[in-house]
């Protein structure tokens, strides 16, 4: 099958979505066929709503309007659920901060409008932890069903517990105690970074440049490049807000001090090779790399941030893609604990599949 919709243009309508004007049913097909694969169809629609673009093709208007009917549900959705969950743990004198998604839509970021969520994040202090899942235990969260080795995993090199899912509701929530493995060898500032919070109705989120670095992180120490054009967009837009309010010098500051200034100035010259602004050459003396770390840049990094599909993925992409998920293996985990780990998840994988997944239970 072959798409009539190359993957640059579609990425270029983010930035310009007057260039879908005139797109034919076909062409729309094979857009949405790919927006679909990444998650994107309803940004797409809020950045089409938002500049007032007309679209020609009935078919178009159809696909847009519902993805963002079920993104603006699904807000709905994860916004009262976070009501709830702050009440609850209220009770016990713990005020959760939101992450990601949900932080997105109480800060009202662009990247927010449009964008889906499959889950809640908070973060909490790890000295919390226990009343912390007791209480959710009462009002009705529940963990969701892994191995005891997964469990140990969690509990001993994980950023958070195992994850939660609620029994009436079905909304799955990840409880943090940091933002990034400890296992990594990095040790965060949590209560610094619970002080600097924001709020949005009694509900506290990530300020700006803690939303940055946290979606950095998330981005940078991952096994998992699916989708990476989606979440380089969250980074695109907090980085456009952070400098809209003049906090990237503070966002910089902090990746500098907490050893992610590398991460950001990836990120930045990135930025800057993809949309032709300055994000990187403005902040060059802060941010400074080398030759070494922009090939990197230009030769790796700049093909695995793509929009993806199984039917036009090109051969550098997947090979790109994978050197970023051993990259990203090799950052969250020393490698004497990354090889043993590995072998104990491929056995317990291979046993699983031939005695049946309960075997370990």
């Amino acid at each position: 099958m072959i798409f009539c919709i190359s993957s640059k243009f579609a990425e270029t309508c983010f930035v310009n979505p007057f260039s879908l004007r005139n797109l034919n049913d076909l062409q729309w097909q094979d857009l949405l066929r790919l927006l679909r694969y990444n998650d994107m169809i309803a940004t797409l629609a809020a950045i089409v709503d938002e500049c007032d673009v007309q679209i020609n093709s009935s078919y178009a208007q159809k696909h847009l309007q519902a993805a963002s009917t079920y993104a603006r549900r699904q807000e709905q959705q994860v916004l009262h659920e976070a009501y709830l969950l702050n009440s609850d743990l209220n009770e016990i004198n713990v005020a959760p901060i939101f992450l990601k998604g949900a932080a997105y839509a109480l800060a009202k970021d662009k990247n927010a409008f449009g964008r889906l969520m499959s889950d809640i994040d908070i973060l909490v202090n790890k000295s919390s932890l226990p009343y912390v899942e007791k209480q959710l235990k009462k009002c009705g969260w529940h963990e969701k069903e892994i191995s005891n080795y997964d469990d140990r995993y969690y509990r001993q090199w994980s950023h958070e517990l195992p994850p939660f899912y609620h029994q009436r509701t079905g909304a799955t929530l990840d409880v943090h105690h940091t933002l990034i493995p400890p296992i990594t060898g990095k040790q965060l500032p949590v209560s610094d970074i619970v002080k600097k919070a924001k709020y949005a109705d009694d509900l506290g989120y990530l300020c700006i440049e803690w939303r940055l670095i946290h979606c950095i992180i998330h981005f940078f120490y991952n096994e998992d490049y699916d989708k990476p054009f989606r979440d380089f967009w969250d980074i695109k837009c907090l980085v456009d807000k952070a400098c809209k309010e003049e906090r990237i010098e503070s966002a910089c500051s902090i990746a500098k001090e907490h050893g992610f200034k590398d991460e950001l100035a990836f990120s930045l010259y990135l930025l800057e090779i993809k949309y032709n602004k300055p994000y990187y050459s403005n902040l060059a003396l802060t941010l400074n790399i080398s030759s070494w770390q922009k090939l990197f840049v230009k030769n790796i990094l700049i093909h695995v941030v793509v929009l993806r599909h199984n039917l036009i993925d090109s051969k550098i992409t997947k090979v790109c893609s994978f050197i970023m998920v051993v990259r990203g293996h090799l950052k969250k985990m020393p490698l004497k604990i990354l090889l043993p780990h590995t072998c104990v998840k491929l056995w317990r994988m291979i046993v699983g599949s031939l005695l049946g997944q309960h075997h370990f239970d």
